[in-house]
């Protein structure tokens, strides 16, 4: 599962090392720990964040399943904004996720287009 929020990019796959977990993954720090830190404010969770730098994902976490689907209906209580990309632009420190998000928008609008 990939999940974009104003706070930054995030993946989320099954940890095939426990089924009952999820390994939380993020290609910049800063995005994992915003999670971490809505997460744990939420919900006292203790995390510990493990830098990969050869995986595809250069930050990961684990968290018990039910913690993450608490984190995730989180972060959905959490929109406040009428226009994503803009939320974004005004709210991420890095201009360029803003253009990598209007470049994924206009992809999926030609897909959607397409017949």
């Amino acid at each position: 599962m990939w999940i974009f929020t104003k706070n930054g990019f995030i993946s989320a796959v099954v940890n095939k090392d426990e089924p009952n977990s999820i390994l939380v993954r993020a290609r910049k720090e800063g995005d994992l720990r915003a999670f971490v830190a809505h997460t744990h404010s939420r919900l006292r969770l203790e995390t510990k964040i493990v830098h990969t730098p050869d995986a595809d994902y250069a930050w990961r976490v684990a968290m018990p399943r039910t913690q993450f689907e608490r984190a995730v209906a989180g972060e959905a209580e959490a929109v406040d904004y009428p226009n994503f990309k803009n939320a974004v632009g005004t709210h991420y420190p890095d201009r360029r996720l803003v253009q990598i998000l209007s470049n994924l928008w206009h992809d999926l609008r030609a897909w959607q287009q397409a017949r």
